[in-house]
């Protein structure tokens, strides 16, 4: 799960909640906890009960997300770790040159890797496809803020590229 620059800059999330990709370490439930108290803090007293970021849901989250991780690897033909052509083979119709350069420059602006800078292609794809997962999960509704992609699903690589993915033989 990447946290999007608006969220990590309103409730001050970074090192060490988060790596150099803007992944917090889900699997720590310290951490965990760190940024639902930072989260909700922010939010103030009078946050209805609804929208309060719950640890357990986020850790869960996590959890969920290791699996598609796990997932992607399998289906990419990978063993511990995703490579550019295992990704291209999940994604065959990955676009052209251009198209990836765009998508690269949208999601760096909207989710920048620090203080790194940008993130492999491979990988970048990869925590793509998980966006869009964790986005359309319903469960995942209190974390939407700090997950969005609506600017990236405006741009049309992004769209192309998450069809191609989760056409009729894609990923569940």
């Amino acid at each position: 799960m990447i946290i999007n620059k608006q969220s990590r800059k309103t409730y001050k999330l970074g090192s060490p909640l988060l790596d150099s990709a803007g992944r917090p370490d889900l699997s720590s439930f310290h951490a965990v906890r760190s940024i639902c108290h930072l989260v909700n803090s922010s939010r103030g007293d009078e946050i209805d009960p609804e929208k309060i970021l719950r640890a357990g849901e986020l850790y869960g989250l996590g959890m969920l997300e290791k699996i598609y991780r796990l997932i992607l690897k399998k289906q990419a033909g990978e063993g511990d770790t995703l490579s550019e052509k295992g990704i291209r083979r999940i994604l065959p119709d990955s676009g052209d040159e251009r198209q990836l350069r765009e998508l690269t420059e949208l999601v760096n602006r909207e989710f920048p890797a620090e203080p790194d800078g940008p993130r492999e292609t491979h990988e970048l794809l990869a925590d793509l496809i998980l966006l869009r997962l964790s986005n359309e999960n319903p469960a995942a509704e209190r974390v939407r803020e700090l997950i969005d992609d609506t600017q990236l699903t405006r741009n049309s690589a992004y769209a192309g590229r998450y069809r191609a993915f989760h056409g009729p033989h894609g990923f569940y």
